[in-house]
């Protein structure tokens, strides 16, 4: 039997949100059903809700979608987190304009400018040469190992607690570098530092840890302080 196409998630707007998000799921094909959950409760043809008109969420979790239709195999499950931050939340994200074969040479140099932000996106305007360092505090909800990876276009670290754990620097096309770190729960310093010379810009950073895959940082774990 073939597979439906997977669902479509239309939310209200980026899903880093303040308050409530309205959320309209389409099934791309008519007389489908479909279904949805949230976090890690169960969904199939039988379980989860019965999608009927567009519904709001007002707190943090992550939407599942499945669709399923008599003749056709499920699609596969859409996911997608929903995060409500505060004003303390985010990270400060310094810009810096210049050439340079290393992080350590971008990094003695001064800031253009700084803004808050809540991920690891450039701003549409930056093409070649430049670089960004983004800082404040990661918290920890659990004791125990994570794992920490950059995947960047050119270089690119990750400090923990002031120390580079990750580093992934240097002239070079997209590459992957990753490292694992006991951790205790509680917030941390944290630091990403990346920069672009000429060609593409590319970067990527995701975590793993105890009962959670690889996976984006979500930007409720970004705080501005440590308390």
């Amino acid at each position: 039997m073939p597979y439906l196409e997977k669902p479509k998630i239309t939310i209200s707007e980026n899903p880093t949100f303040r308050s409530n998000t309205k959320v309209n799921l389409d099934a791309n094909n008519p007389g489908v059903l479909l279904r949805y959950s949230f976090d890690n409760q169960p969904l199939s043809s039988k379980k989860g809700k019965k999608y009927k008109r567009p519904f709001f969420i007002r707190k943090n979790t992550v939407l599942r979608v499945q669709a399923y239709k008599k003749g056709y195999q499920p699609s596969a499950v859409v996911s997608i987190p929903v995060v409500f931050l505060t004003d303390q939340n985010g990270l400060i994200r310094k810009y810096y304009e210049g050439a340079w074969d290393t992080l350590n040479e971008m990094v003695m140099t001064n800031p253009n400018r700084e803004k808050i932000v809540y991920d690891f996106t450039f701003d549409s305007k930056e093409k070649d040469n430049f670089g960004y360092i983004f800082s404040g505090y990661i918290n920890i909800k659990k004791n125990g190992v994570y794992q920490f990876q950059t995947t960047s276009d050119d270089g690119s670290r990750l400090l923990i607690n002031h120390k580079i754990l990750v580093d992934n620097d240097g002239l070079h096309s997209r590459k992957t570098f990753s490292k694992s770190i006991e951790l205790k729960k509680g917030r941390h310093p944290f630091e990403v530092q990346f920069f672009e010379r000429g060609g593409q810009e590319y970067l990527h950073v995701q975590w793993s840890g105890p009962g959670f895959e690889l996976m984006p940082i979500p930007a409720n774990n970004f705080y501005l302080k440590h308390d």
